[in-house]
């Protein structure tokens, strides 16, 4: 991990990047795939993507695994028999409606039988309907592949600073700008002017609204990520255009509870102003302020992306008291557990948010009689 001995940061606000820098590399270390089922398995990594990006579409206000599950499910279905509207071609709404059954209010739902499985997944909005529908008629343009789309714009954006944030705005709007028709957008995105002059009004807000969008985003661009990998299949990205820093985070309520708590004090230490302003605007301006006074610093506004897993855990429960950014949290490291007696078991911990001294004798995990009870996944 990068510790700049030229830093002129404060010194709790270096600690803090180093911090935020290791939890996030330790999170995408462990980085895997977030679909498991047969139909899923069967795609090449063309599809995969694009079922990836279709169940980002879907991912806003519901229980989180039942947006990979059920929706990884239901899109994998569809996504396998897109390739007949490219064949055909046929028109994508008659498509996604051969695929639809009444749900239970009045948006239709995703229907999808196979291997003897049977599951239907709603939108809870008309307007992700909307996007999937416009995300698959304007991917018929590039082969119905998002792979195809992405290595498309990077190839026009590689000689430009800010790359990966044109790539963004392109990806807006090929699923979420639903304002502008389809017949538009698709003359959109084929005109290099005009394309310009729309990204130059829509990076004021690539802060705002754009949650989806940057997470999908930075699964493809992270070090470590499956997605990457399978777009690495076919697209290279640039040395230079299209660096990390340049991932906004994605505004998430954990991001915001974990911003009130840490991440606005670190943000005021070092002049940045955060009254009103949501997470992801002070995270970019935090960024801005940081690469100021430690341009090789290893930090950038998408890592505080941890507190997605950090917040529920922590902050939510108010554990602060064994809180890895608190002294207390040396109580749970095993290199102090020779120096220190009342070690609290991490296992507890982490399973259910217990606090409890480790004791060995009487012990479960350390006798072996917890294991197999749960077959998993």
């Amino acid at each position: 991990m990068q510790d700049s001995v030229s830093s002129r940061l404060p010194p709790d606000v270096h600690r803090f990047v180093k911090v935020v820098t290791w939890l996030d590399q330790a999170r995408w270390r462990a980085a895997q795939d977030l679909f498991s089922n047969p139909v899923y398995d069967s795609l090449d990594l063309d599809q995969k993507l694009l079922v990836h990006w279709l169940c980002y579409i879907t991912n806003r206000q519901r229980p989180f695994r039942q947006v990979w599950d059920d929706g990884g499910f239901v899109f994998s279905v569809i996504v396998a028999d897109y390739r007949r509207v490219i064949a055909s071609p046929a028109p994508v709404h008659e498509f996604l409606q051969r695929h639809q059954t009444a749900g239970k209010r009045e948006l239709p739902a995703y229907h999808a039988e196979a291997g003897g499985r049977e599951v239907s997944y709603a939108p809870r909005y008309g307007a992700d309907h909307e996007s999937i529908e416009r995300t698959l008629d304007l991917l018929c343009d590039y082969g119905g592949n998002l792979s195809t789309f992405i290595s498309h714009f990077i190839a026009r954006f590689d000689s430009q600073a800010d790359g990966l944030q044109r790539l963004a705005h392109s990806l807006d709007v090929l699923s979420y700008r639903r304002e502008i028709p389809v017949d538009e957008a698709r003359s959109l995105l084929r005109s290099d002017a005009d394309l310009a002059w729309d990204f130059r009004t829509w990076r004021r807000s690539t802060t705002e609204h754009h949650k989806r969008l940057w997470a999908a985003l930075r699964d493809y661009r992270k070090p470590g990520s499956p997605y990457r990998r399978y777009l690495e299949t076919h697209v290279e990205w640039p040395d230079t255009g299209f660096e990390l820093g340049q991932l906004e985070l994605p505004g998430d309520v954990w991001n915001q509870r974990f911003s009130r708590r840490l991440v606005g004090p670190m943000a005021s230490a070092v002049g940045v102003h955060t009254k009103s302003a949501k997470a992801s605007k002070i995270a970019r301006r935090l960024y801005d302020r940081i690469v100021r006074l430690d341009p090789g610093t290893s930090f950038y506004p998408e890592r505080l992306d941890i507190s997605f897993d950090f917040a529920p855990r922590m902050c939510e429960q108010d554990m602060c008291d064994v809180c890895l950014f608190s002294e207390p949290a040396r109580l749970l490291c095993p290199a102090h557990a020779a120096q220190e007696a009342g070690l609290l078991c991490p296992v507890v911990l982490l399973a259910c948010g217990y606090r409890q001294p480790c004791v060995v004798a009487g012990c479960p995990v350390a006798a072996g009689i917890c294991y197999g009870l749960c077959s998993g996944q």
